[in-house]
């Protein structure tokens, strides 16, 4: 026991028989059961890895979020949204149709039965940019990199006006009946967008359909939501 014994200590100016430690047996005894609780413990959670018994990392709870029944009517409160997606180490414009292609949409379920609407995008104007509220302190040098419509930065508007009807957002796909949503799609330039029917998409001419080629343009990215 006394070679185990991690709790040793020295003795200044005493050496016996080679040794300047001095074990104990109480001392052995602990670190075996230190030792033998550290074993238990890394095959408990090698055994909960291996059977991915918790795969959740990190989980948050916001309380205080509108019910399934509560509708957001983005037209009537003015809700306006710019987005893009960027190279997180080149600050670059991942745009390119000969790699990707972007979708908008509203997509839900009325009466059982889903359906989806096609939003067009463009390039947001400066005009459209001072349309928002002024953006936080950290966010200001951003969007003024936007708002000189550099060739390699910019964000997507959604095509609003056109829709004279409705535009809004309720409920969650677990409402059997009855749900809606908008969201942006980000896709290779070679996927032909037919969910829920010919929606008119078409595969770019200068489409590059590799998907190597399509993985290294995009490589490391983040996407920025600018919304009101």
């Amino acid at each position: 026991l006394g070679n185990t014994d991690m709790f040793q200590r020295s003795l200044p100016q005493f050496n016996m028989r080679g040794k300047t430690k001095i074990p104990s047996t109480p001392g052995g005894c602990l670190s075996l059961l230190i030792l033998f609780l550290m074993l238990m413990y890394a095959a408990i959670k090698m055994s909960h890895l291996m059977s991915r018994h918790n795969p959740n990392i990190s989980s948050f709870t916001e309380n205080g979020v509108l019910e399934n029944d509560e509708v957001i009517n983005f037209k009537a409160t003015n809700t306006k949204f710019a987005f893009t997606v960027e190279g997180y180490l080149d600050d670059k414009w991942k745009d390119d149709p000969k790699y990707i292609k972007m979708v908008s949409r509203h997509k839900g379920r009325k009466n059982g039965v889903w359906y989806e609407r096609i939003f067009e995008h463009h390039r947001c104007t400066n005009e459209e940019y001072d349309a928002f509220a002024p953006p936080t302190k950290d966010s200001v040098q951003l969007l003024t990199k936007y708002k000189k419509q550099e060739p390699e930065r910019g964000m997507w508007c959604v095509d609003w006006d056109k829709d004279g009807d409705e535009i809004a957002a309720w409920g969650t796909e677990n409402d059997e009946e009855s749900y809606q949503r908008f969201e942006f799609l980000y896709l290779p330039c070679n996927y032909l967008h037919r969910a829920f029917g010919d929606t008119g998409d078409v595969i770019h001419p200068e489409c590059i359909h590799n998907k190597t080629a399509q993985e290294e343009y995009i490589g490391n990215m983040r996407v920025v939501v600018y919304a009101e």
